[in-house]
């Protein structure tokens, strides 16, 4: 059996810790953030949020002014518009 010299031994290393990074981004979830059970406002929601998650508003009059900086977010009602106002 042939001897890994150090140059094959640190691009194993190299190809395995690849290898874990992209197994624990592929496991990553984007999460539900709900208003208000989570938050009181739809802007505290927005502001605690990642790229990728979701906002749940829940039914119910909503009188906020919100402004979005995070990519990739969704905001949308529980039961659609006839039930929460914003």
């Amino acid at each position: 059996m042939p001897k890994l010299n150090s140059f094959g031994l640190g691009i194993a290393v190299i190809v395995f810790v690849i290898y874990v990074l992209d197994v624990l981004a592929a496991n990553a979830q984007a999460a539900v953030i709900y208003v208000p059970d989570d938050y009181p406002t739809i802007q505290q929601a927005v502001e605690a949020a990642l790229p990728g998650d979701t906002i749940i508003v829940r039914d119910g009059i909503y009188v906020d002014k919100v402004t979005v900086f995070t990519t990739n977010l969704t905001i949308k009602s529980e039961n659609g518009p006839n039930t929460c106002i914003i």
